[in-house]
């Protein structure tokens, strides 16, 4: 539980070292990577990289789309009617009218409200894959790194051993020890060599687990720079409340709730009436007898929404 705090603390610390976006930026096909590989530049690579981030940078911008043509007001409507036109009557009738849709009860507002919490949940969804990933990138860095500085320790109590291996052979050849110390020492010195090829096994897979969080098969890098001595003091219980209430991922399901929330509303809106005004903007009648007389007159049709019915009432 120690080493687990520790390394949610060295994420959190890291994560105002990172610049925040939006959206995920498009990454390149070969990305750079440093001889010398930091915890920082690890975190650059795998945010620039990750292929979730990206997948939901664009979901991001498909939801502001949304949420912008959730705002939009309806097109109006043009009409142009021909009445009594190559018939028997001696005069014919055109109307031309234009339409504009009013939405009342609210349904704009819900429709935008329910968008924009979308949105939002989208947005926190980011967040928190950029916390999730940041921390099994640490984990893994510091994982790399013990494994690195467990090499060196190996290759020490190697060298430590053939020193010993060579002094007890000059003691035996000198009559000094017996030769069972000098197989003694070369058990030893076999068992360290041992010890520092399954070391080594163990560091290089580390190597490729912190690697593959940005895509490498392998790593690119030839050390990690880093310090497991100097670690950062653990936060005092009341910091890790105050963290753990401001954290995206209990953000995300709240904005979740709300959303919900906002498409309730958006489904009880749906019941209200919903206006159409059409005013006849021009009128001709036609007669043989005279010339075209325009007029205008402002008649309105009401459409009548309740639930999936709808009723059109026109005006006599």
């Amino acid at each position: 539980m120690k080493e687990l705090a520790v390394v949610l603390v060295t994420a959190a610390a890291l994560t105002a070292l990172v610049p925040v976006t939006r959206a995920a930026e498009p990454v390149s096909d070969s990305l750079t990577v440093p001889a010398e590989l930091t915890l920082r530049d690890a975190l650059r690579l795998a945010l620039s990289a990750k292929p979730r981030l990206q997948a939901l940078g664009w979901e991001l911008q498909k939801s502001a789309g949304r949420t912008r043509q959730a705002g939009a007001r309806a097109n109006p409507q043009l009409s142009f009617d021909l009445e009594n036109f190559g018939g028997a009557s001696t005069a014919s009738e055109a109307t031309l009218s234009v339409g504009q849709l009013l939405e009342l009860g609210g349904k704009r507002t819900a429709r935008v409200g329910a968008a924009r919490a979308e949105e939002q949940v989208v947005s926190l969804d980011i967040q928190t894959e950029r916390v999730v990933l940041m921390g099994e990138v640490a984990t893994r860095f510091i994982e790399a790194l013990a494994a690195e500085r467990m090499l060196a320790l190996a290759e020490e109590e190697i060298h430590a051993a053939e020193e010993a291996a060579a002094t007890n052979a000059e003691r035996v050849r000198a009559g000094a020890a017996h030769v069972v110390e000098k197989r003694r020492a070369d058990v030893e010195l076999a068992n360290a060599k041992l010890e520092r090829a399954i070391i080594q096994s163990d560091a290089a897979l580390a190597r490729s687990r912190l690697s593959s969080t940005w895509g490498d098969p392998g790593p690119r890098f030839t050390r990690l720079v880093g310090s497991l001595d100097t670690l950062p003091p653990l936060p005092s219980l009341d910091s890790l409340r105050a963290r753990a209430e401001s954290s995206p991922i209990l953000a995300r399901w709240r904005a979740e709730r709300e959303a919900r929330e906002k498409k309730l509303d958006l489904e009880r809106s749906a019941v209200s009436p919903t206006s159409c005004p059409w005013p006849e903007c021009a009128r001709w009648m036609t007669v043989p007898t005279r010339p075209s007389l325009p007029g205008c007159r402002c008649p309105c049709r009401c459409s009548i929404a309740t639930g999936a019915r709808s009723t059109r009432l026109r005006p006599r």
